[in-house]
């Protein structure tokens, strides 16, 4: 090797990695950098949803809960009607109604024995 052309221009030893392994560094970073950009679009699309459906359960939420409302002041505002009262009757009443039905029978057959017993007598 003394004597060959080439002597002193290949004995320093320069960089051990090659062309091809510079660049597969190089895509190596892209691709890292480009699968990083993907992540984080995806996620940021995944809260933007996330953040559209929790809004929207927000608004059904609030609809559902102004249609409670609005039953809950309709109901309010409808006049109640009065208590009704019992429909049985008192003991004053049934005492009167038996006393007055007592007296029309009795006043009733005295009339009719007065009328159908004339008759009978001739």
């Amino acid at each position: 090797m003394a004597a060959s052309p080439v002597r002193g221009l290949y004995e320093a030893v320069i960089d051990r990695e090659s062309a091809e392994e510079v660049l597969a560094a190089r895509r190596g970073e892209a691709d890292q950098a480009t699968a990083d950009a993907k992540l984080a679009e995806a996620r940021a699309k995944a809260d933007a949803a996330a953040a559209k459906e929790a809004e929207k359960a927000a608004a059904a939420r609030e609809k559902i809960e102004a249609r409670e409302q609005a039953r809950y002041d309709r109901e309010a505002a409808r006049p109640r009607a009065p208590a009704r009262r019992s429909t049985r009757e008192t003991p004053v009443e049934a005492m009167t109604k038996s006393v007055l039905r007592t007296a029309g029978s009795t006043l009733t057959r005295e009339i009719l024995r007065g009328v159908l017993g004339g008759l009978r007598r001739r």
